[in-house]
C-alpha cells in the first residue's frame, strides 16, 4: 500500500469520524497486528502516512471522511519502511515490525527446542549404559505379567454352577444295572438265560418309553405355567 506525503491533518469535527479498526501487538511483541474497515471508500481516496510513533490514517478528500491520528498501542515504535498493508474488501490489513523486535528469535528458538526434544527422546530410548532399550523384551514381560495377573483373578473367582435351560425339565433317568456274566453249564440254563436277556430288553424299553412320557409330560406343564403366567399379567 502506498503512502502519500504526510499531510497536515485538522482536528475531529463533526463530519470527520473514526473508523472501525483494531491495532495489537502479537504474542511475541515483535509485530503490531491490525485491520481498519473502509468500506465505500476508493482506495485512491485512503491516505495512510504512519510514523515511527503514531498511526496516521485519513480518507478527508473523500465525502465519506474518516481519520485516525494514534499512539501504537503500548507506545512500541514501528520501522515504518518494513510495514506491509493490503486492501481487500473494503479492510485495510496491517503487519507492522516493532524496531528492536527479534523477528529471527522465534525460529532460533523454536528450533533450540526441537533440538532439545530430540535430545530428551534420544535419552529416554537408551539405557544407563547408552544402548538402546529392548523395546519388544519389555513389551513382552508386560503382557506375561498381565497375564498372570488375569488368570490369578480367573483362580480366585468362586466357581459358579453350569445354568440349566428352563426349556428342558430336569427327568432324572433310570440308573442301568450292570448285567451280570452268566456261563452256560446246561440246555436248561441256556433258556434260562436267553428268557432273562428277552424280559431285561423288554424292561429296558419300557423304561425309555417312560422317560419319554415324562420328559413329554413336564413340557407341557412347563407351557401350562407359562400360559398361566402371561394370562395372569394381561389381567
Amino acid at each position: 500500500l502506498a503512502r502519500s506525503p504526510s499531510p497536515h491533518l485538522p482536528a475531529m469535527s463533526d463530519n470527520v469520524v473514526r473508523p472501525p479498526f483494531n491495532l495489537h501487538p502479537n504474542g511475541k511483541r515483535t509485530a503490531i497486528l491490525g485491520h481498519v474497515t473502509l468500506h465505500h471508500i476508493p482506495f485512491k481516496y485512503i491516505q495512510f502516512n504512519p510514523t515511527r510513533t503514531r498511526f496516521r490514517l485519513d480518507t478527508l478528500g473523500f465525502t465519506k471522511k474518516f481519520q485516525l491520528d494514534i499512539p501504537y498501542p503500548e507506545d512500541l515504535e514501528v520501522d515504518v519502511d518494513a510495514i506491509d498493508a493490503t486492501f481487500e474488501y473494503g479492510v485495510l490489513k496491517l503487519r507492522m515490525p516493532v524496531i528492536g523486535g527479534a523477528s529471527s528469535a522465534p525460529s532460533a528458538s523454536k528450533g533450540d527446542k526441537s533440538k532439545k526434544k530430540g535430545a530428551a527422546m534420544d535419552v529416554d530410548d537408551a539405557d544407563e549404559t547408552g544402548k538402546p532399550k529392548q523395546k519388544k523384551a519389555l513389551k513382552s514381560a508386560k503382557a506375561a505379567g498381565q497375564k498372570r495377573t488375569r488368570d490369578a483373578e480367573e483362580a480366585a473367582k468362586p466357581a459358579v454352577a453350569a445354568e440349566v435351560d428352563d426349556d428342558e425339565p430336569a427327568v432324572k433317568k433310570p440308573k442301568r444295572e450292570k448285567k451280570e456274566k452268566h456261563f452256560v453249564e446246561s440246555a436248561a440254563d441256556s433258556l434260562t438265560l436267553a428268557n432273562k436277556i428277552v424280559a431285561d430288553q423288554e424292561q429296558e424299553k419300557r423304561d425309555k418309553e417312560k422317560l419319554r412320557k415324562d420328559k413329554q409330560l413336564a413340557l407341557k406343564q412347563k407351557e401350562a405355567e407359562k400360559k398361566s403366567k402371561k394370562a395372569k399379567q394381561a389381567q
